[in-house]
């Protein structure tokens, strides 16, 4: 005996455990059969978060501090060997821990990058240093089986 366990377009249902299969059950829209006392299921969230990471106090390349406010649009990759990594890192965390992991990685990756620049540079070429921030956090990101959608520098002021 069990129960059918179903997940919308916008999360992901974990069945683990059981007899037969070893491997999990990733159902992202759609159905899996969950054995009674053998099996268990846990949802994750598979949405867009809106993340905005920032800092104060950051030294330049020639040592001017700056506060540096940014937004970002990450989600979880739906193809099975993303979910799986994004299940081990995530799976049983609350929404909001989930967000301060992710925040962190990315506010690591834009205070270094701040740190090789100049504060000219930031102002004028704000499209560019995005573009840095994405390539820089990227393979990180992916590391989590995350995917950052969007990544927008909002500003940069002078302590």
């Amino acid at each position: 005996m069990g129960n059918i366990v179903v997940a919308g377009p916008n999360e992901v249902v974990v069945v683990s455990g059981g007899c037969v299969k070893k491997d999990s059950t990733f159902v992202v829209g759609g159905f899996a059969w969950k054995t009674w006392f053998v099996s268990q299921s846990k949802r994750m969230s598979l949405e867009v978060m809106t993340l905005h990471p920032s800092f104060t106090s950051c030294k330049t390349l020639k040592g001017v501090p700056v506060n540096v406010r940014a937004v970002a649009q990450v989600r979880i990759k739906h193809e099975k060997e993303h979910l799986k990594k994004a299940c081990e890192q995530f799976l049983g965390k609350e929404p909001y821990e989930v967000e301060d992991i992710i925040i962190n990685t990315i506010t690591g990756h834009l205070r270094g990058i701040c740190d090789s620049l100049e504060i000219e540079y930031l102002y004028r070429n704000r499209e560019c240093f995005a573009q840095s921030v994405i390539e820089e956090a990227t393979p990180d990101a992916e590391k989590m089986g995350l995917e950052i959608l969007s990544f927008t520098f909002l500003e940069a002021g002078r302590n």
